[in-house]
């Protein structure tokens, strides 16, 4: 959210906390990153050598990780909503 709208966010904050960051976090941030973080290598290793145990836990971790990071950019674009929100209510 550019500009903030107190209407829509009304309407964002009844629909919940979790509904938000999953959506916002986790699919539009998480997933895609995480998809190019993790098939980028994946697919080079797989193009360049054979596939091994390695590869696999590093393919994990970096899943993880982005998905983490996608948790994070809902969580700080809710607690912006929230502020800019009680910041235009007083």
């Amino acid at each position: 959210m550019k500009t903030f709208d107190k209407q829509k966010w009304t309407e964002i904050r009844a629909r919940g906390h979790v509904r938000f960051v999953m959506r916002q976090g986790l699919l539009r941030w998480g997933v895609p990153f995480a998809l190019v973080v993790t098939l980028g290598p994946l697919i080079y290793n797989l193009i360049t050598y054979s596939p091994t145990p390695s590869i696999w836990s590093t393919v994990g971790s970096l899943a993880l990780l982005t998905l983490a990071f996608g948790y994070g950019m809902g969580e700080t674009e809710w607690r912006r909503g929230e502020r800019a929100y009680h910041d235009k209510a007083a």
